[in-house]
């Protein structure tokens, strides 16, 4: 991207002598922005903070006083803006904005349409993907699969003995790769468990687990 593309990209005049092309990936690094020399840039940090070996990618851009640390990688049309932190192993892709002061760490990934703001927290093995807004005070955590609706308190999550159940979308539960509705599984639990090769007891546990999310769940 020469300046004059990345002028187009950005919308609005620009003064060159502000930019300078990253040795390590050719993006654009504006003149209040801090960017470690071992980071990948291709996409656009307008400010803001990206270190150590820290990606962003393609057109993602960080801008205000956002952190892309650690092995973190920010791709695709994703935006970081605001306070937010993206750090350690954490993946962001595809049309998303992490905002306010949101955080997403460990392995967790946030593709597609998602949004992430406010205090929320991504964490560990967690995926917030689909149209799924996670803001307020909310967390996902462990292996917790959120895919749609707008959760600004932590969605209800088990890690059960065999998967991990979340309240994945109103009115549903994903459990392991499978999401069905509270009353697909109550008709269909069963059966795909045996499929799946669950010890009676198992069975019996996720049954509970069903139950409680239908009582407490969104």
């Amino acid at each position: 991207m020469n300046f004059k593309e990345l002028q187009e990209k950005i919308g609005a005049p620009q003064e060159e002598s502000d930019w300078a092309q990253h040795k390590n990936g050719g993006g654009w690094v504006h003149k209040n922005a801090t960017v470690d020399e071992t980071a990948l840039i291709q996409g656009i940090v307008f400010s803001g903070f990206v270190l150590e070996n820290a990606a962003v990618l393609e057109n993602a851009r960080v801008c205000e006083n956002a952190t892309v640390c650690d092995n973190a990688t920010v791709g695709e049309n994703a935006a970081v803006s605001g306070n937010a932190t993206v750090c350690g192993n954490a993946t962001v892709c595809g049309n998303e904005v992490v905002s306010g002061n949101a955080v997403v760490s460990g392995n967790a990934e946030v593709y597609e349409n998602a949004r992430v703001g406010g205090n929320a927290i991504v964490s560990g093995n967690a995926k917030v993907f689909g149209d799924a807004t996670v803001y307020g005070n909310a967390t996902v955590y462990g292996n917790a699969r959120v895919c749609g609706g707008a959760w600004e308190e932590s969605p209800l999550f088990i890690n059960g003995s065999r998967h991990s159940l979340t309240n994945c979308m109103k009115g549903h539960i994903q459990i392991g790769c499978i999401c069905l509705s509270f009353s697909e599984w109550e008709k269909k639990g069963e059966e795909i468990a045996r499929d799946a090769r669950y010890s009676i007891s198992e069975i019996e546990e996720y049954r509970a687990y069903i139950l409680l999310f239908k009582a407490v769940g969104k």
